[in-house]
């Protein structure tokens, strides 16, 4: 496993894709803080097609990458007062948290609880209230989890 894991690391140092990502992804916060909305997505938006390129190669490491791409995405579309597209990434990356906590990745129970969250905010902005309150209640279920076995307090 860990000649495996070097392996990756090795293959990772050697991707310019994975430079490009994070450069792009860099790229992306600079226009976020200069509210340039639309030139943030289009980089997050390259950025998210290098990862899903990496894990559709095997390179799994890059899904919680992914799923924080999306939700940043989803974030920006929000500013942008682009509330559905906000919710169908928000959505992507919730499935994509749900995939890794049920497979034995707790770790990423807390970026669940909070996207969770956001997306039932998304979802009331839109008068969409049912739908917000199952996501809420789910946000809190797996908070109050988090709490229990001593992750927050």
């Amino acid at each position: 496993m860990k000649k495996k894991q070097a392996k990756i690391r090795e293959k990772n140092k050697q991707d310019p894709r994975v430079q490009k990502a994070w450069e792009q992804y860099a790229n992306a916060y600079s226009y976020d803080k200069i509210r340039e909305y639309k030139k943030a997505i289009k980089e997050l938006t390259k950025a998210e097609l290098i990862f899903r390129e990496l894990i559709n190669e095997g390179q799994y490491q890059y899904r919680k990458t992914l799923a924080s791409t999306l939700a940043d995405i989803a974030i920006i579309f929000r500013k942008l007062k682009r509330p559905e597209d906000a919710i169908a990434h928000f959505k992507k990356a919730v499935d994509i948290f749900q995939q890794l906590v049920n497979s034995g990745h707790a770790q990423f129970q807390s970026n669940l609880v909070s996207i969770l969250g956001d997306m039932g905010c998304g979802l009331a902005e839109l008068g969409r209230f049912e739908e917000a309150l199952s996501y809420c209640e789910q946000a809190i279920e797996r908070y109050e989890q988090l709490i229990d076995v001593g992750k927050l307090q």
